[in-house]
Formats: structure tokens, C-alpha cells, sequence
């Protein structure tokens, strides 16, 4: 889990408490956990992601004892500016001393805390959790918004902002009979000739409209899948990845993996922020205990031209 920042030696479900407590079950980490973006470590606030590009038209010419340069390097840059953000939770140790041996608690009921055990859940689900919320700040991001979205712009943000990424024109709410012809054909058509057949190239959707892709490759009649199995999560040889939290009736197409090839960065802080989850007293005159983080992150694309959306 360093790559959220954290760097805690105790972060499994363990011991005692194996028996004890049960965490529910959420959906996962998807953009993260599935390596579909490379994180960029960074001790700054801000890091600038520099571009280079030519052409094989400016660079090749006829041999001659004193070629010409034709053409220009064309230079840029996109930007990561990390948002700041903390996490906190204060709890009582006393209330889970029905939930432990005895032995596992210290003697002392005054400036009692929790067995190793215990800390590891909590910080566990912590993590856990925060991972869910960065999945969803990667693309839910908007910095115009008064909720725990506010602190980035994310990758549809940005790329609705952006006159260099291609929106697919007139999109439709959709639906499982118009997902492929309404959204991912005409994202494909878009792509440029470099990235049609690039497998790194990856559409990036919800639960829900994937759920849309999987009945249509059901009610297929002769190229449908069995209706006892899951949707193949390909599209004209594309991985189709489902992103849990992602807005609906929206398909984000991007080269996405976890080296520095990848379309798709992710900066974060985590250099200054692994020593930074603390979980400790409240205060001296107090029972209570406190689980607190801060975090520093940002996303972007690297080549706009490179990024297709369909957004309803």
C-alpha cells in the first residue's frame, strides 16, 4: 500500500483478532491495485512532466555532405500541483475491550490502548478505505466542489477543460443495447493510427456501464458469451478496465500502466508522508485515541491528444 502513502510495519489482520472482527466487504482500489497508472514519487507540491516530440518526416532526408536540419523538437509539459488533504478518526480503546482477551489488554485501565493486534486492524481498514477514496478522487475530482472531491481535479475534470483531448460528440445516456455503438466504437475510431493497435491502450469505465457491456456480449446471437460466465473485459483487443466509483454513461480511453510509458501519472507525497499516519492518544486527561494522516496527491495526463472521452 505505498503507493497511498502510508508505510505502516504492522498492516495485516492478525492474532487474536482473526476471530473478532470481520471487515465488510468494498470494492477495491481498481486504478491502482491493477497497475493501470504510474505513480510518481515526489518530495515536492508540484512536479513537471516534460514531453518530446518529432516526426520520421523531419529527421530522415537524402544523404548529402551537409544535411539541413528540417523541423522542430516539439517540447511541453503537464503538470502535477498535489493536493493536500488529512485523514482522522478518534475511537475509545476502552469500547473494544469486550472484543479481546483479557491478556491482551495492558494492566493499567488508565492509559490503556489497544494489543498490536488490534492497531493492525485499524490501520488496515484505514488504508483500505483510503485507497477506495483515491480511486475514486483520480477521476471524480473537482476542485469547483464543496465535497471530499474538491481537492484535485481528476482525470475527467481535467480532460473536459482540456480543447486538446477529443469528446466524443453527442453522447447518450447508455444503455446495454447502445454501449458499443454509441461510446465504444466511436472511442476506438477516434484513437490515433499509433494507438489502435496498442495494447497499453486501455478503456477506463464504471461498474455499471460495464455491467451494460457484459448483457450485450449475452444477447449476442451468434457471438454472445454463455450466460453462465463474466463478460470478457476486452474491447477489439483492448483490456476495457471497470473502475468502481467512476460516474456512469462515461468511458475515459488512455494508454495505462504502471512504468513512465504510461499516459496516465499519479503524483503523490508519500516520501514525507509514510512516517505520517499517526495513531495515539487523544490527549492526557483522556480515554480517546486518534488515527490521523496527511496526504499530498495529483493526477494528470502526459499527451492530451492521446486521452479519448465520452462523457454524457
Amino acid at each position: 500500500m505505498a503507493s497511498t502513502g502510508f508505510n505502516p510495519t504492522a498492516n495485516t489482520y492478525a492474532g487474536q483478532a482473526a476471530g473478532k472482527y470481520m471487515l465488510a466487504a468494498i470494492t477495491g482500489a481498481d486504478l491502482i491495485g491493477g497497475g493501470h497508472v504510474f505513480l510518481k514519487d515526489t518530495k515536492s507540491t508540484r512536479y513537471v512532466i516534460p514531453t518530446w516530440a518529432n516526426t520520421f518526416d523531419q529527421i530522415v532526408q537524402d544523404s548529402t555532405p551537409t544535411p539541413v536540419s528540417t523541423g522542430l523538437i516539439s517540447l511541453g509539459e503537464q503538470t502535477l500541483n498535489l493536493g493536500e488533504y488529512q485523514i482522522y478518526q478518534e475511537f475509545n480503546p476502552q469500547d473494544y475491550a469486550d472484543y479481546w482477551y483479557a491478556q491482551s489488554m495492558t494492566d493499567l485501565l488508565i492509559d490503556r490502548g489497544l494489543p498490536v493486534e488490534a492497531n493492525s486492524v485499524i490501520l488496515f481498514e484505514v488504508m483500505r478505505q483510503h485507497a477506495k477514496f483515491l480511486n475514486k478522487l483520480a477521476f471524480n475530482g473537482d476542485k469547483t466542489l464543496s465535497t471530499n472531491m474538491k481537492y484535485i481535479d481528476g482525470f475527467i475534470t481535467k480532460s473536459i477543460a482540456d480543447a486538446n483531448v477529443y469528446k466524443i460528440p453527442s453522447p447518450v445516456a447508455l444503455t446495454n443495447a447502445n454501449v458499443v455503438s454509441a461510446a465504444f466504437d466511436p472511442c476506438y475510431k477516434a484513437l490515433p493510427d499509433a494507438l489502435k493497435f496498442d495494447i497499453g491502450v486501455k478503456f477506463f469505465v464504471s461498474y455499471g456501464t460495464y455491467t451494460f457491456y457484459e448483457e450485450y456480449q449475452r444477447n449476442q446471437v451468434y457471438k454472445g458469451i454463455d450466460v453462465t460466465l463474466m463478460g470478457i473485459p476486452e474491447y477489439r483487443g483492448h483490456p476495457v478496465v471497470r473502475v468502481a466509483d467512476m460516474p456512469d454513461n462515461c468511458v475515459f480511453v488512455a494508454k495505462g500502466n504502471s512504468t513512465m510509458e504510461s499516459n496516465m501519472w499519479m503524483g503523490v507525497n508519500s516520501t514525507d508522508d509514510q512516517n505520517n499516519l499517526k495513531l495515539s492518544p487523544l490527549q492526557a486527561n483522556s480515554d480517546m485515541w486518534f488515527v490521523r494522516g496527511k496526504m499530498k496527491v495529483d493526477v494528470n495526463y502526459v499527451f492530451a491528444p492521446q486521452v479519448i472521452l465520452y462523457k454524457y
